[in-house]
């Protein structure tokens, strides 16, 4: 009948399926995070050809910075993860990366009266923090929504 409670069957199905869900996501966030942080390597000679050649010092701020930003933010958000929950640092650490990447996106020359590869250095970083923050916490919502004797296979698919 409609009105009966859901048997065990349909509720091991729903856990499956959100065990599966929360695996995809993990993999995907992780996937989009790899192509943030490559994909400088591939715009560099775009960026150079519209707003002239950047010194080494700029290069290595604009490579360098979304890593920074990962090392630091995965510190810092693995602790407020700690402090205050998965959920809301996750909202946070999404909301970096969404913010991160359209200001990498829209970067002019000028904004801050800094030039155009500072202000694409300073977006990566914010970029960063929010990938660095989303590592540790794929891990653990992977980690947690599995079964203790599939999490190892789980973590694995995931990363």
């Amino acid at each position: 009948m409609s009105g009966d409670p859901p048997g065990p069957e349909t509720e091991a199905a729903d856990v499956r399926r959100a065990r599966r869900t929360s695996m995809l996501l993990s993999t995907s966030g992780l996937v989009a995070d790899a192509y943030d942080i490559a994909i400088i390597n591939l715009v560099r000679p775009s960026l150079e050809y519209e707003f002239g050649e950047m010194s080494p010092f700029e290069d290595g701020l604009i490579t360098a910075g979304t890593v920074a930003g990962a090392i630091v933010g995965q510190v810092l958000f693995g602790v407020a993860a700690d402090q205050m929950g998965r959920r809301p640092v996750l909202l946070i650490t999404s909301t970096l990366i969404g913010f991160g990447s359209i200001s990498c996106a829209l970067v002019q020359p000028g904004v801050l009266g800094l030039g155009v590869y500072t202000n694409l250095a300073i977006c990566r970083l914010l970029l960063g923090l929010g990938i660095g923050g989303e590592y540790p916490l794929s891990a653990a919502s992977t980690a947690e929504n599995v079964s203790s004797k599939a999490s190892g296979q789980a973590l694995v698919v995931t990363f």
